[in-house]
């Protein structure tokens, strides 16, 4: 095996470096972000302009939801514990329900029972398999693979990440075909990392 010079498979770029409208609208929803009720500052309402994804292509959705997430310090999955509401993989499931992708994927860990009738309650539409035992990401979506259509753009999400606004995905998506890139990450970088 032999390495790959930097650029040489992938180039990956910021996504406000993409050039298209939808960086920016991502960017600034990131920025955007206040503590939710109850918690501090009142949350902003983010008016946004409707994004669309022009691009022909299926798109399906994979959310990752297998691990146990251990640091919580409780029995309970991470994914399943609250926010304003609603289970943190509610609020990714109700997130990835907005772009009308042809499929939803969630990949689950084995004995994650729980886990898989909160999936089935908020989104019966959703496939679930079970990744036993897990082994990553990449594994997590080997074992996805037989459930998505063979051809078509695949928006991979984090079961714990609830703050990813319909816009900010929309606008990744968006970005993704005006580059015609194989791939396109979000990141952020946040104005003061210690907090």
């Amino acid at each position: 095996f032999k390495a790959p010079r930097r650029g040489q498979w992938l180039r990956l770029r910021p996504l406000s470096s993409l050039g298209c409208a939808g960086a920016r609208l991502a960017a600034d929803s990131a920025r955007s972000l206040r503590p939710a009720a109850g918690i501090g500052n009142e949350r902003e309402t983010l008016s946004v302009p409707e994004t669309t994804m022009s691009n022909s292509e299926s798109l399906s959705v994979v959310i990752l939801a297998a691990g146990r997430g251990t640091r919580m310090k409780n029995d309970r999955p991470k994914v399943l514990h609250e926010m304003a509401g609603r289970s943190l993989i509610g609020h990714v499931l109700a997130a990835g329900r907005t772009l009308n992708a042809e499929s939803c994927v969630v990949v689950l860990g084995a004995g994650m029972d729980e886990v898989a009738a909160a999936v089935a309650r908020e989104a019966p539409e959703a496939s679930i398999v079970v990744q036993n035992p897990p082994q990553g990401t990449g594994h997590a979506l080997q074992v996805a693979s037989p459930a998505l259509p063979s051809s078509g753009t695949v928006l991979v999400l984090y079961g714990d990440t609830p703050l990813l606004t319909p816009a900010t995905l929309k606008a990744l998506v968006d970005c993704r075909h005006a580059d015609d890139a194989a791939v396109a990450v979000l990141g952020m970088r946040p104005p003061d990392p210690a907090g």
